[in-house]
């Protein structure tokens, strides 16, 4: 899903019935993404960007109870 990410949407997101998990993009900032997984309130920011060879990766940035969106979004930027 792709939508334009506020503290207050990612503060009540939840996994689907039926899949273990969810990805929610941000429309703002390409790349940046939180993923929710069934049977848990933990959700957590991550970066999918393409390396030097090319192949697309991961880079965590942290939980949301522990990194604001403002944040997440400055460290995926960098």
């Amino acid at each position: 899903m792709i939508t334009k990410l506020t503290e207050s949407l990612v503060s009540q997101l939840t996994c689907p019935e039926g899949k273990s998990r969810m990805e929610c993009c941000d429309a703002d900032l390409p790349g940046l993404y939180i993923l929710v997984r069934a049977g848990s309130d933990v959700r957590t920011y991550y970066l999918r960007y393409k390396n030097a060879l090319g192949k697309t990766a991961h880079k965590k940035l942290g939980r949301t109870t522990e990194v604001t969106l403002a944040k997440a979004r400055k460290a995926a930027k960098v």
